[in-house]
């Protein structure tokens, strides 16, 4: 029988002020985590990123999803609340 409330981990990293090229040492940790092996390696990847002072480039979030880690900006976390239903 599959648990129908079984849902994916997910592993969140906050960052509170972003700067050029901020995502990167982000990214690096998810991908360690990714490619090591451990149980964590296939949970969900999520990058709360506060943008109330800081403007954030399409560029930056289109790279960030290519690393399939999910950007969520903290003005539109309202709107990204079923990312935690999955």
């Amino acid at each position: 029988m599959v648990n129908k409330f079984k849902r994916n981990e997910k592993l969140i990293k906050l960052v509170n002020n972003p700067q050029r090229g901020f995502y990167q040492k982000f990214l690096f940790r998810f991908i360690d985590i990714r490619n090591g092996g451990t149980v964590h390696a296939k949970s969900d990847q999520i990058l709360f990123i506060n943008n109330t002072e800081h403007k954030i480039n399409k560029a930056d979030i289109d790279a960030i999803r290519s690393y399939f880690v999910e950007p969520v900006l903290w003005s539109d976390r309202e709107e990204k609340i079923e990312i935690f239903s999955k």
